[in-house]
This record gives C-alpha cells, structure tokens and sequence, in this order.
C-alpha cells in the first residue's frame, strides 16, 4: 500500500493541513493588526513579524525582528529570525522592545502557535511511527 492510498497517512496529512490553515489565520491577524497600526508614530509600530511555513511533514511558525539599516532616507528592512528554543512557546522576554499594542498580541497569538507547534511535533511522531510500523509489519499481516 502506497502512502497516497493509506488512510492513516491521509488522515494525518488532513490534520497537518487544518493546522497549517489556522496558523495561516492567525499569522494574517497578525499582519492585518500591525498595517492597521502603521499609522501611529514611528516608534509605537511593530517591530516584529511572523511568517508560518509548512515543511515536509510538519509546520514551522516563526517570529522576526525588523531592523532598518543604511543611510537616512534609504534605509531598508532586514528581519532577523529568533530563536524558540526546546519549548513549543516563545520566551516573552524576546519581545521586550515590541510596543504594548504588539506585544498584547503576540503573547495572545503565541499561545495559539505554541498549541499549533505541539500538535504538528506530535502528528509527526505519530507518522514516524506508522512508517516503522509498516516497514516491520509482517508481510502475511492483512492491510
């Protein structure tokens, strides 16, 4: 039985893609949120960005920092990527210099990515493990 036809891989990739699209709602809160703020001066606007990504078999949800850099009156943007480390949640202290209005929204979006993050970790495992059952599963076994 090939991958495509297994109902255990399809039902898994179907939860891997409701994930995917509810990180992607959430990350377009996000964006909507912070253009609708850009009107404020220049040092209340967000500083942060977050981009949601699908990888083979997992997702990855990760936040940015913006830096401006080059002379006055063409400065240009550059997004420096910070680490999570082991746990599933960003440490709130990497968003210290985000603006209030900011960072009220990342701790509310983070606890929705870090669930997100811990259910795809586990989605993979459970593929992992399913492909090890089907390589040692006897070959007498019934499909």
């Amino acid at each position: 039985m090939t991958t495509e036809n297994d109902p255990i891989y399809q039902a898994l990739e179907s939860e891997i893609q409701g994930l995917l699209e509810r990180a992607n709602a959430l990350a377009d809160e996000y964006w909507v949120e912070k253009m609708a703020q850009n009107i404020r001066p220049v040092d209340e606007r967000g500083k942060y960005g977050v981009r949601v990504r699908r990888k083979t078999y997992a997702i990855s949800i990760e936040w940015s920092r913006v830096h401006f850099y080059g002379p006055k009156g063409n400065r240009r943007p550059r997004s420096v990527y910070l680490r999570r480390g082991r746990s599933y949640r960003y440490d709130k202290r990497l968003f210290n210099e985000a603006a209030d209005w900011e960072r009220a929204l990342i701790d509310q979006l983070e606890e929705e990515f870090a669930k997100i993050r811990e259910s795809s970790a586990r989605l993979l495992t459970m593929r992992q493990n399913w492909q090890t059952y089907l390589k040692h599963k006897k070959p007498d076994s019934p499909e």
